[in-house]
């Protein structure tokens, strides 16, 4: 298993070092794909509210899991699970699925969703019953038509979705803009 933390930033400055890998030859192609293309985008933005000594690259057995931490709520924290053909991106209690396809390369399909997130363009919503998720929708903001466009739905079969007497509760939020640097 491969794991890199990341070392403390210098001041005013946004430490990317979590993201090197010892070898990176231990994934898939798309893995790689999908980690390079999350580093270049992230030099380019430096967010400045990513707590690099939080935040985390893992790789074992063929898999990846990146954790982008939020330096000020970490429920905006972005959790990605990769394996060799499928990519889960996680931000808040939400998530969204991204698998190969013949129009554009999944990985900067995935890599394009958490830009968006960093620029504060992603809304979620989530439903609990007895404190318990029960569903979740995301939504990203089209700039070309100025509207929201839904990433679709997805229900968890808990307990507690069954549970008709609890009153539903859903939570509504925009994830905030990372403090980007264009």
């Amino acid at each position: 298993m491969l794991q890199r933390q990341a070392r403390p930033a210098d001041p005013g400055a946004v430490s990317l070092s979590f993201l090197d890998l010892a070898n990176p030859d231990d994934l898939s192609s798309a893995a790689r794909s999908f980690l390079a293309e999350l580093s270049e985008m992230l030099r380019h933005y430096q967010p400045q509210h990513l707590a690099a000594e939080r935040s985390s690259v893992e790789a074992k057995s063929g898999e990846l899991t990146v954790h982008l931490a939020h330096a000020a709520d970490a429920r905006f924290d972005i959790v990605v699970y990769s394996d060799p053909g499928n990519l889960s991106v996680w931000v808040g209690d939400a998530h969204h699925d991204f698998t190969p396809d013949d129009r554009r390369p999944w990985t900067a399909v995935a890599v394009d969703f958490i830009a968006e997130v960093l620029r504060g363009d992603v809304r979620v919503e989530a439903a609990f019953r007895a404190d318990e998720i029960v569903s979740t929708r995301l939504w990203v903001h089209d700039e070309d038509t100025d509207q929201l466009v839904s990433l679709g739905y997805v229900g968890f079969l808990s307990p507690a979705r069954f549970k008709l007497w609890q009153r539903r509760r859903v939570e509504r939020y925009t994830v905030p803009n990372w403090d980007i640097l264009r």
